[in-house]
């Protein structure tokens, strides 16, 4: 409601969330049936206080993205859908390319695609690259706001100044300063990027 209230004083528009879960398994159909009734019900909560659109976020298999977004078609009344995948160390979870989910994604209907959380923008940037042009839909970039690495790719893996895993009480040495996100944002307006931001940490 509290969003409902900010969007409309401001202008803006308000978004409803559902994220990914602990507990999908595309093995057992009780994790799956737990699943749709988890997305079901944010969906239907976002639309009955007046969501504009829905987000989709931070996937890291393409099959948990997709029953999310099966969910938002077939409970929001038809509200256009925002689909974002969280990218490991070594890739989707599931084993396929950026390239792919994003294509599937959007052939399953998502009006936007594209990538949030895990990875900052260094390490962000070259999948963004390499799956921008892939789909004709608008492209999602939302990195968290820290140095990562090629080594280091993702927040989770970034290690503090004794070896240790930094995340999550010890990031504060690996931010992002202003300018850093300034060039991300240039490199995204370059990559015809359309739906930018950061996400959390």
């Amino acid at each position: 409601k509290m969003a409902r209230e900010v969007a409309d004083e401001t202008g803006t528009l308000m978004a409803g969330n559902i994220c990914n879960t602990n507990i999908y398994n595309p093995d057992s159909q009780e994790a799956l049936d737990k699943c749709r009734q988890i997305f079901k019900e944010q969906t239907e909560w976002a639309v009955s206080e007046g969501a504009d659109f829905m987000v989709a976020e931070t996937y890291t298999t393409l099959g948990e993205a997709l029953l999310a977004l099966q969910c938002i078609k077939q409970y929001s009344n038809g509200l256009p859908a925002v689909v974002t995948l969280s990218v490991s160390r070594n890739g989707l979870f599931c084993g396929t390319s950026v390239e792919d989910a994003m294509q599937a994604l959007e052939k399953a209907g998502a009006a936007v695609v594209g990538l949030n959380c895990g990875r900052g923008p260094a390490t962000m940037l070259p999948l963004m690259e390499k799956a921008v042009n892939k789909v004709k839909v608008p492209f999602a970039a939302l990195p968290v706001v820290y140095r990562t690495t090629e080594e280091q790719p993702t927040m989770h893996s970034l290690l503090n100044h004794k070896g240790s895993k930094a995340f999550i009480v010890d990031m504060d040495e690996f931010l992002c300063g202003r300018t850093m996100v300034a060039d991300f944002g240039r490199r995204c307006k370059e990559l015809g990027v359309q739906y930018v931001g950061l996400c959390c940490g």
